[in-house]
């Protein structure tokens, strides 16, 4: 099944190049060659010499402009042979350039799927103008590419994509729950963090996936990951993007089974190395330890954040890194803080525009809005109450509910990681089931926020009320 994508490169030509032509990638730089030097696996000559075709176009070299586009070219499993992919990639190259165009074609063996890996520098060497690639869906250049590239694999008897004549709902975890929750910006986003996480074992490997393959860099900031897209700058929050994309549910997808997390601090490390990070386990007096494969960690300054599988027995050892015994990850969290609920994440955010052409329309519209807010606050609150006990607490409503999300949240986790061991078989059913999911797991969590902020108005009404009476009685 022949399939082609394309990005463009704005910054580090170098890498890039030296990225396709990787020797593990590539059988030792067998296959990697280029239409302008015998050796093409010196990354830094081949992107000078491009660099120097960029110089010399009109206009010569001007800031985030495109250096150099580049282009994935994949088969189905098992169709073709490294020499035949790579044949196929250097003539889809020449199709393209007609000889007027600097190429390098490197063909990746790491993965079930064999693709090539093209970077065609924009500066046209014969006329000194840049690429021209037309961006229109109906017949634009990508269009025109993908139409090349079937032809090439008819040509060698090779499957191609069939256009589908309706919407298609298989693409990432859930076309109904992605396309339900933002903008197209907010797609793309999903659809580039969904390929690299099929593509990825574990988080280094998604990370430098994610970045070299799609565009897009992600960090760590406390309990929230921000994507950031290299071409465009345009940055967003995993809470904005849904509860699939969140630390835990990200790392459930690469570890294909469900997580539990643990926090500890850059104290508590009592070795480390490339491999693993030793972890001094809390309440022992550092007579016990937890040692954590780095891949399964994410870091963020001196905190830390372990996901561990969670019927996968934990070993302890002793000071001396010797076995003492076995423990679910579970019966950690007698040790370990178990993990804060992330409302943020749970609780819909909406970013109101200012509405209203005068200050006085935008104060109604904002005070109208504000109102909105409140009433939404007051019909969770009165939902929490009227679901209580009659013994029952606030405190122990608080709880059950907390439970209630838990649960949730964990068979949202598992509804995923099931979509993604099975993404052919995606259907309605599995959309319609996160998008219920979703649903419950906000109104539960806007009925603990409404019962926290209730308790703590009555807890300072309270407080108000002694004082007052104190101070009745000092007069």
């Amino acid at each position: 099944m022949s399939y082609v994508k394309v990005k463009e490169i704005h910054t580090s030509l170098g890498k890039a190049i030296r990225y396709i032509s990787n020797p593990e990638k590539t059988e030792g730089g067998k296959y990697v060659s280029a239409n302008f030097t015998r050796n093409a696996n010196d990354h830094v000559k081949a992107a000078r010499v491009m660099l120097e075709d960029i110089d010399e176009c009109v206009g010569g070299h001007v800031d985030h402009e495109v250096l150099a586009y580049h282009i994935v070219h994949s088969f189905e499993p098992g169709e073709v042979t490294p020499e035949q992919c790579h044949a196929l990639g250097e003539e889809f190259a020449r199709r393209i350039t007609k000889g007027e165009y600097k190429y390098v074609v490197a063909t990746h063996m790491d993965r079930d799927h064999l693709h090539n890996h093209i970077i065609i520098c924009s500066a046209n060497e014969m006329t000194h103008h840049k690429m021209r690639v037309i961006p229109s869906k109906k017949n634009g250049t990508l269009k025109q590419w993908r139409e090349l590239g079937d032809s090439l694999a008819r040509d060698a008897k090779l499957s191609v994509i069939v256009p589908k004549t309706v919407p298609s709902h298989s693409e990432g975890l859930s076309g109904v729950y992605t396309l339900a929750k933002g903008t197209s910006a907010k797609n793309m986003m999903r659809r580039r963090i969904e390929m690299a996480m099929k593509d990825s074992r574990d988080w280094p490997e998604f990370v430098k996936n994610l970045r070299e393959e799609h565009g897009v860099d992600v960090t760590v900031r406390g309990r929230h990951l921000t994507f950031t897209s290299l071409e465009s700058g345009f940055k967003i929050r995993d809470s904005k993007l849904g509860q699939s994309f969140d630390q835990t549910n990200i790392m459930a997808r690469l570890r294909h089974d469900q997580v539990q997390e643990i926090t500890f601090n850059s104290k508590m490390i009592a070795d480390i190395n490339n491999e693993t990070v030793s972890v001094w386990i809390p309440k022992t007096h550092r007579s016990e330890r937890l040692t954590i494969p780095r891949a399964w960690i994410m870091g963020d300054g001196k905190t830390f954040r372990a996901f561990l599988t969670t019927n996968q027995d934990q070993i302890i050892t002793d000071a001396k890194g010797e076995y003492k015994r076995f423990v679910k990850p579970n019966a950690l969290y007698a040790n370990f803080a178990p993990p804060n609920i992330d409302m943020t994440s749970l609780s819909e955010v909406e970013l109101r525009p200012r509405i209203g052409i005068s200050e006085a329309q935008q104060r109604y519209y904002a005070f109208q809005a504000a109102q909105i807010d409140k009433l939404k606050s007051q019909t969770a609150l009165l939902n929490a109450l009227s679901s209580m006990n009659p013994d029952e607490t606030i405190k122990e409503k608080i709880d059950s509910l907390t439970r209630q999300i838990e649960q949730e949240r964990a068979e949202f986790q598992a509804t995923i990681i099931a979509a993604g061991e099975t993404p052919d078989a995606t259907s309605l059913e599995t959309q319609a089931a996160l998008l219920n999911r979703d649903r419950r797991i906000k109104e539960l969590s806007r009925q603990v926020k409404a019962l926290q902020e209730h308790q703590k108005n009555h807890e300072r009404h309270e407080t108000e009320g002694k004082e007052e009476r104190r101070r009745r009685r000092t007069r």
